[in-house]
């Protein structure tokens, strides 16, 4: 009288009277059902009325009401392409059957004193069918004969007083687990349908007996009841479905037919405390598309495909796969088609979805009574027809500039405020290797007011010696270490990099002198000095500078280009009013420097900070200081012209900035929705329900009034579909999007 195991859905078919929507019963383990409750002359534990009450169906994983989202990963539906994410976040398991309750010789319970000929106890659960990921680059194939099953175990007959009469009541049966096959290749399932005996659409199979199918994820049958009937026999022996019990009602207009096997107690399927059946479990196939899906005989038949009438899903699978939504309201027919498509793990699509992003009452006029303003979104960087971001080559297009080429009306090339010193020594090749042959050598340094030296004999002069030394005589300065001492580079080769910790001119790393260095192997030089005994290499201030906060330039501001009213423009919005009134949108833009006398000479830095002087009209950008590692082109000679190249985008592949392989796709997608009197997005009156798809361009947003905006990212990492992915294909990802507006 236990209830069976419940993960995955009840399965519904059109195989009701005049053909309405009924749970599947010709096959076992399609719908998770409630114990029988025990004989009517019995008394329950609990309420202590007759009869002893079945057990209730249990609580499975998925809790929150939404029937679309059952499932672990991404599911991309048909048509409107909306993503929804599964309620699952790992592999999951079926569920154990309940145990059965045990029959005492009483009026309560427990019997007390207890006596072995008066308690028969109740069988303990069926176990739940396991999970099963499988993850693939290549294809994963399922032969003709192969098989994948996750299957829940009977459940058991109670304790008897005469044969098999079970007094105890029988346990509920585990429930089909979690089948999940994801190949960014394809899933092929060869069982050839003509071949398999008792098939027939939408599991209405032939009664007489039928083959098992390819992949089954079903629950198993519930312990046989009072005088070992409705359900499994010792040993675990399934019953045929029409000596099951089934509950009266879920038998929807189809009761089991010549009902032989119930020669006692038969109410339409009812047997006094037999255990319920197990329910289906989870099966999941992702694949990059759905010709990527095969089933049949090779070449197979795309699962998009399925000739309606002849076969369909239900002749590979049991129960039918996620993508395949069904209900009592939907049941299945022989022409029910996939709703969506489950997105691989690993693949060459993925997908990404913001939540809804409020405007925050942007819209609203501040005057009282007025219009409300309208809020225009700008930026730029893809295809206005498809969304997909633009390359050139195998990098990410470059955007016109918004200012620029134009001249630098100041820097702190002269090492002033917001920049640190470095120094950079030759490289050697074998950082524990002597420098000097023979005799000594010195090097020295000023930082803040103060000389540091150090000497090394011949013996102990390699590049770590250096080091050491080096931090032995900083340690004793009046700043600390206030100059980093580190050798950098692969070992053994290595190169000796001095840096102050500290910004300002004051704190310049000045004077270096170095006479390590005897012409015999490598030196301790910066740029190549000749080697010999009187080498020495004296810096000045600003070379080699390198910025903790970076290098600030500062531009005229009067130069921004103002596009207002150009609507031909994909900046339409992009005016200067914008980046003078909110300096912070130009992060993460960049900044070209070019040589203005060959024009060949150029370099990108990217803007890490910004501010805008309305007093001088001008722009001050503080530049980021990876971009400055290999030298700044600002502090050769002063005749370089720079350029603010918008960015809305950052795209790199496999950790290279700005690189865009042309065998790849980015597309970027958006969409609007008005407000609720609660203050929710109105899914009724979004852009996409308006116009039947999401927009590729956001300017296509400012068309009407919102209140909150969504965006999708999808990645194609191989466009040609003949082409397989693997572990060395380049994986482009998005590290930033920005959508600005203005109101």
């Amino acid at each position: 009288m236990a209830v069976g195991g419940g993960f995955g859905p009840d399965i519904y078919y059109d195989g009701g009277s005049g053909g309405s929507s009924a749970r599947v019963q010709e096959l076992i383990g399609f719908d998770a059902e409630p114990g029988f409750h025990g004989g009517d002359n019995a008394l329950g534990a609990l309420s202590g009325n007759p009869p002893p009450a079945g057990g209730a169906p249990g609580i499975g994983p998925f809790i929150d009401g939404d029937d679309s989202n059952d499932f672990l990963g991404l599911m991309v539906m048909d048509g409107s392409g909306d993503l929804v994410l599964g309620e699952l976040s790992k592999v999951w398991a079926g569920a154990g059957g309940g145990g059965g309750g045990d029959s005492v010789s009483s009026n309560s319970f427990p019997l007390d004193p207890w006596s072995n000929s008066g308690d028969e106890k109740g069988s303990g659960g069926g176990g739940g069918g396991g999970g099963l990921l499988v993850l693939a680059l290549g294809e994963i194939r399922i032969s003709e004969t192969g098989s994948i099953n996750a299957e829940g175990g009977t459940g058991g007959g109670g304790e008897n007083t005469n044969g098999f009469d079970r007094v105890g009541s029988a346990s509920g049966a585990g429930s089909g687990g979690h089948i999940v096959l994801q190949s960014s290749t394809a899933v092929r399932v060869e069982a050839d349908p003509a071949n398999l005996m008792g098939f027939q659409n939408v599991y209405k199979d032939d009664s007489s007996g039928h083959d098992p199918r390819s992949i089954t994820a079903l629950g198993a049958e519930g312990g046989a009841g009072r005088g070992n009937k409705g359900g499994a026999r010792q040993g675990g022996a399934q019953m045929p479905w029409k000596c099951d019990a089934i509950t009266p009602e879920f038998l929807n207009g189809n009761p089991p037919v010549s009902e032989t096997c119930f020669t006692a107690n038969t109410v339409n399927g009812h047997v006094d405390g037999a255990g319920g059946d197990g329910g289906p479990g989870v099966i999941q196939v992702h694949v990059n598309q759905a010709s990527d899906f095969l089933l049949g005989p090779p070449p197979g038949i795309p699962s998009d495909q399925l000739s309606s009438g002849q076969y369909d899903i239900t002749y590979w699978f049991a129960p039918p796969p996620v993508t395949v939504l069904q209900s009592k309201n939907n049941p299945l027919t022989a022409d029910s088609t996939f709703s969506g498509r489950m997105i691989p793990f690993f693949g060459r699509e993925s997908a990404s979805q913001s939540k809804w992003i409020a405007l925050g009452g942007a819209r609203v006029n501040p005057v009282i009574g007025q219009p409300s303003d309208q809020v225009m979104f700008f930026n730029s960087g893809t295809d206005p027809a498809s969304g997909e971001v633009l390359r050139s080559g195998e990098s990410i297009q470059r955007l016109s500039p918004l200012l620029g080429p134009a001249a630098v009306m100041d820097s702190s090339a002269a090492l002033g405020q917001g920049a640190v010193d470095s120094w950079a020594f030759d490289a050697v090749a074998n950082r524990t290797t002597n420098l000097l042959s023979s005799g000594t050598g010195a090097l020295s340094f000023n930082s803040f007011g103060t000389l540091y030296s150090i000497s090394l004999v011949a013996g102990s002069s390699s590049l770590e010696d250096i080091e050491t030394a080096l931090l032995a005589v900083l340690d004793t300065g009046p700043l600390g270490e206030g100059v980093n001492v580190a050798i950098t580079g692969t070992a053994p080769a290595g190169t000796l990099e001095l840096t102050s910790t500290l910004e300002g001119a004051a704190y310049a790393i000045t004077d270096i002198s170095s006479t390590i260095a005897d012409g015999v192997g490598d030196d301790l030089t910066i740029d190549g000095t000749p080697g010999g005994s009187n080498n020495t290499e004296e810096g000045t201030d600003g070379v080699g500078m390198l910025g903790s906060h970076g290098l600030e330039i500062i531009l005229d501001a009067s130069e921004l280009v103002d596009a207002t009213g150009d609507t031909s423009a994909m900046e339409t919005y992009l005016n200067n009013d914008v980046f003078e009134r909110n300096p912070d949108l130009l992060k993460h833009f960049t900044v070209m420097v070019a040589d203005a006398a060959d024009g060949t000479s150029y370099q990108f830095i990217e803007v890490e900070d910004a501010s805008y002087d309305p007093l001088t009209d001008s722009l001050t950008l503080t530049l980021d200081s990876a971009g400055l590692a290999g030298g700044s082109l600002l502090l050769d000679n002063g005749s370089q012209v720079v350029s603010v190249l918008p960015n809305f985008m950052s795209v790199s592949t496999n950790g290279i900035a700005d690189t865009y392989p042309s065998t790849s796709s980015i597309t970027v997608s958006y969409d609007a929705a008005g407000i609720t009197s609660q203050g929710l997005p109105d899914e009724s009156t979004t852009f996409a329900g308006q116009n039947g798809a999401w927009a590729t361009d956001i300017r296509q947003l400012n068309q009407s009034e919102w209140d909150f905006f969504r965006f999708r990212v999808h990645f194609n990492i191989m466009t040609d579909v003949n082409s397989n992915v693997d572990v060395s294909t380049p994986k482009p990802s998005l590290e930033f999007l920005r959508m600005p507006f203005r109101f």
